[in-house]
């Protein structure tokens, strides 16, 4: 009867010879003491093997390869690459292990079919690069552009110069799957070129640049989902220098004590949902990126973020960015240090709602939400944040024709429609000479009662409203209250 693995590598009873058994004959026919030659053997005579059945038959159900418990030295590159997709297992992660020999300098293991192979499946298997005694570019797994469609679990990817799984180049490859797959000490664990990469219940651990990298390949317009992993003391657990594409990041854990281990946006891309994750000393930064579509930031716990910025919208000084983010529902929680802030709303970033959040920041010198100083902002709102709101009085509160908790000046000039930011607030205004007062819709059109008026006592005005001192001659003594 035929075995349910097309060939099977396993060590000879003396321990040191290595076999390749045929599934279908029994006979063992690829022989000798160095690995990866009786395992390319197995995969040059698989690809042979592949082609029969007709197009119906072995072609489109692909062909396996099973590697038996053992230590396995890889002294050259493995590499497949026939268009019939192929299944890789092992007996269990640390049971078969590829291991790339000293020197190689190059990759453990290439799929790189000549045309498109659909559905490559490598489970139950540890790879490990060595990395320390490796130099120029390694991967340990590197999948070409016809690979298309890559479902990968119980892996262990350990100790790979450049990466552990180099995805793609080629935006034409999707339904990629990563299942209890673990990155350990590898340049970038996973590294995406590719579309549609869901990654489920993995670990990244000590990852020198990031636990997942997004390439840069233009038209990377995918959907890409990142859920309940753990990230350990990765540089960063999540890194998108990318281009496009729609990333959800929910239910997973960032914990360090050395490194940020968490998510950096630097690049464009689309929707960005990222919620019910912890972030234990792990930062979440947005970066100058240039999207229409929705970020909500949702249902998070920040903890431990001592000296850092849990959230941060990085200061973009080539203009205006519209973040067109939603930051709800979320906690923060830190002990009293100096420069620790909850959220920080960066130079030129515009479009951004923080509410209904709660801020447990203990002392003084803990700040739940920080702006950048010296930028007028469109449209930044912050508000029934407990721990934040009510704001109360800010000394300063003018800037340029905004009135909002980051201004940088107590006085007002006249006729000017003054846009109210953040949050609502109750304003006076007394004294001056000719001031007549005016409160205005965010339409426009003045409210009733509230027009040609020569002062304002504790007067609430919604965010969004405007307020228009008129055309003074004298400049008011204008004091602000802030919810």
């Amino acid at each position: 009867m035929k075995s349910v693995q097309d060939y099977t590598i396993y060590y000879d009873n003396d321990n040191t010879t290595i076999l390749a058994k045929n599934g279908v004959t029994g006979a063992n026919d690829c022989k000798g003491t160095v690995a990866d030659i009786v395992i390319q053997c197995a995969l040059t005579l698989l690809s042979a093997y592949s082609q029969l059945g007709g197009g119906g038959g072995i072609i489109t159900q692909g062909v396996k390869l099973f590697i038996s418990r053992g230590f396995y030295l890889i002294t050259h590159t493995l590499l497949w690459n026939d268009n019939t997709p192929i299944t890789i297992w092992g007996e269990a992660r640390n049971r078969s292990v590829l291991y790339l020999a000293n020197g190689v300098n190059g990759d453990l293991l290439d799929i790189f079919p000549s045309v498109t192979a659909n559905i490559i499946e490598i489970g139950y298997i540890k790879i490990q690069g060595n990395r320390a005694n490796q130099s120029g570019t390694s991967y340990c797994i590197n999948i070409a552009s016809n690979a298309n469609e890559l479902n990968m679990y119980h892996v262990e990817v350990k100790d790979c110069l450049t990466g552990g799984v180099n995805l793609g180049p080629n935006g034409n490859i999707g339904w990629n799957s990563f299942t209890d797959v673990w990155f350990l000490n590898d340049f970038d664990g996973l590294i995406i070129h590719t579309q549609d990469v869901r990654v489920i219940g993995s670990k990244f651990e000590l990852n020198t640049d990031a636990g997942i990298l997004m390439g840069t390949d233009a038209g990377l317009s995918g959907r890409y989902v990142v859920s309940g992993n753990l990230f350990i003391s990765n540089n960063l657990g999540i890194k998108w220098p990318g281009t496009s594409g729609d990333l959800t990041v929910t239910g997973n854990t960032f914990v360090t004590t050395t490194n940020n281990n968490g998510i950096s946006i630097t690049g464009n891309l689309g929707a960005l949902t990222i919620t019910g994750n912890l972030f234990d000393d792990s930062l979440v930064t947005m970066g100058d990126t240039a999207s229409v579509d929705p970020k909500v930031i949702t249902g998070n716990t920040f903890t431990k973020f001592a000296g850092q910025k849990a959230l941060s919208f990085v200061d973009f000084a080539g203009g205006p960015v519209n973040e067109w983010s939603t930051v709800v529902g979320n906690t923060f929680y830190v002990q009293n240090t100096a420069s620790t802030i909850g959220v920080y709303v960066g130079q030129n970033k515009d479009n951004i709602t923080i509410t209904s959040n709660q801020f447990v920041m203990l002392g003084a010198s803990s700040v739940a939400i920080s702006y950048f100083s010296g930028t007028t902002r469109l449209n930044v709102i912050a508000t029934d944040n407990l721990g934040y709101n009510p704001i109360g009085k800010t000394t300063n509160f003018v800037l340029g024709s905004t009135i909002a908790p980051w201004g940088t000046s107590s006085t007002v000039v006249a006729s000017t429609d003054y846009v109210i930011q953040a949050t609502n607030l109750l304003i006076t205004s007394t004294g001056g000479t000719g001031v007549s007062i005016t409160v205005k819709d965010n339409l426009g059109n003045t409210v009733t009662g509230l027009s040609a008026l020569a002062t304002l006592t504790a007067q609430y005005i919604p965010q969004g409203y405007k307020v228009n001192f008129g055309a003074f001659s004298g400049a008011p003594t204008v004091t602000v209250f802030w919810q």
